[in-house]
């Protein structure tokens, strides 16, 4: 198991709902074959380590890639990640194999209770093939906690930091950056 320390509400969780993502009105695969994804606690505190757990039986044999992990939240992209599926799943994973990663996040203390995340997981093999792509939407702490005000200064803050990660950016006409190739 490996930890990351993240900034914004990289998650899932049971009981939240999880679908292929969609391009072009097309889902897009899930060659790990995902079957369930747990989040201990659920929810997630801010301020506080939690573990998720994915579980799938893959359809293909992956010996390396990267995972990227982006999270709007009030629709304003707060994070985006890339981690290498061999840190946080054992290389080879195998056709046919029932796997489990387990990723150790602590969420930052400035993350707002209540707000809700969109999050996307991109996985593609080292060549760019999509592997899989997986998005839900979940609640972060306690929703009775929810601050508007607060919600969205922390969304402009963390999307502030984009151009700073690293990734390629744009800036959209409601004046918040999104990752090339994303509409705004």
């Amino acid at each position: 198991m490996r930890s990351f320390v993240v900034a914004a509400c990289v998650a899932a969780a049971a009981g939240h709902a999880f679908t292929t993502c969609k391009v072009a009105g097309h889902d897009q695969p899930d060659l790990f074959g995902t079957k369930t994804i747990d989040l201990i606690p659920d929810p997630p505190l801010p301020g506080q380590n939690f573990t998720t757990k994915t579980t799938g039986t893959p359809t293909i044999t992956v010996t390396g890639g990267t995972s990227t992990v982006t999270v709007k939240a009030l629709g304003i992209t707060v994070l985006t990640t890339k981690y290498d599926l061999c840190v946080i799943r054992s290389c080879p994973i195998v056709k046919d194999v029932e796997t489990t990663s387990l990723l150790t996040t602590l969420l930052a203390s400035a993350t707002p209770h209540g707000v809700s995340c969109k999050n996307k997981i991109l996985n593609e093999q080292t060549d760019g093939t999509p592997i899989s792509c997986i998005q839900q939407t979940l609640t972060i702490g306690d929703p009775r906690r929810y601050n508007a005000t607060e919600a969205l200064a922390w969304a402009k803050a963390m999307n502030a930091k984009l151009p700073a990660s690293g990734h390629s950016v744009h800036k959209c006409a409601s004046g918040y950056w999104e990752l090339e190739g994303e509409a705004c």
